[in-house]
């Protein structure tokens, strides 16, 4: 009796020690099965972070280039518009003579459209999340800068065409070639004339000042842009 019951205390134990080898073998396939889990999604998580920060950079760099442009373009007109007034400072030309020189005077609307598609795909997508707390911040640091630039100069451009209106009840200066007095056949006087050279003056003031903005707005956004770059291309 004693006999037996040493066979079936014995069976049990071992029955025991192979079920705790067999418990041991699962938990420690489940937990392998969780952790190749998590690194193929943390893999793809970086693979989709490190696609995001190209399209970011190309956002970036596409920016940075017609801001330069833009850049180009206002120091030509502020020469443009300078060297009017610098012949209007003169001050021995007939207003027919100013009219003239105003007319020649080569200068165009302009605006800035931010280029930040992708930010703003992020921010809209929740992925911004992929990015690191200072990439992040940086960024939309960035974008505000950016923004702010658009609505100034989309509103000096109103201000512009509203002079330009109030211009166009005294002078034709439009760029078209024909002139709206002259085909009337209605001879100005010189006070109407004046009155138009006058807004014409403020049309210049305004522009120089979009200008100006444009300059002093767009090397700021080029300095945040290149710190965007560089925080976005650290390893």
């Amino acid at each position: 009796m004693r006999q037996n019951f040493q066979r079936v205390l014995k069976l049990l134990i071992r029955v025991r020690k192979q079920m705790i080898s067999c418990l041991t073998m699962i938990i420690i396939g489940i937990l392998g099965a969780f952790a190749l889990s998590n690194w193929n999604e943390g893999r793809k998580s970086e693979i989709q972070g490190n696609n995001y920060k190209a399209k970011l950079i190309a956002d970036i760099i596409i920016d940075t280039n017609n801001i330069d442009s833009l850049i180009q373009s206002s120091e030509l007109f502020q020469n443009n518009i300078g060297s009017y007034f610098d012949y209007f400072d003169q001050g021995d030309n007939s207003v027919n003579d100013l009219i003239d020189s105003c007319a020649k005077v080569q200068w165009r609307y302009f605006r800035y459209q931010p280029v930040n598609q992708t930010l703003t795909s992020l921010k809209s997508t929740g992925d911004i999340r992929l990015l690191s707390e200072e990439q992040r911040n940086s960024l939309v640091r960035l974008a505000d800068t950016q923004e702010l630039l658009n609505i100034v100069i989309g509103t000096k451009i109103y201000d512009i065409k509203f002079m330009q209106l109030e211009r166009n009840k005294y002078l034709d200066l439009d760029p078209s070639e024909s002139n709206f007095f002259e085909i009337v056949k209605s001879k100005q006087p010189e006070e109407s004339l004046i009155k138009g050279l006058l807004q014409q003056h403020y049309i210049f003031k305004e522009v120089l000042a979009n200008t100006k903005t444009m300059i002093n707005m767009g090397n700021r956004i080029k300095e945040e842009s290149k710190k965007c770059l560089e925080l976005l291309t650290e390893q």
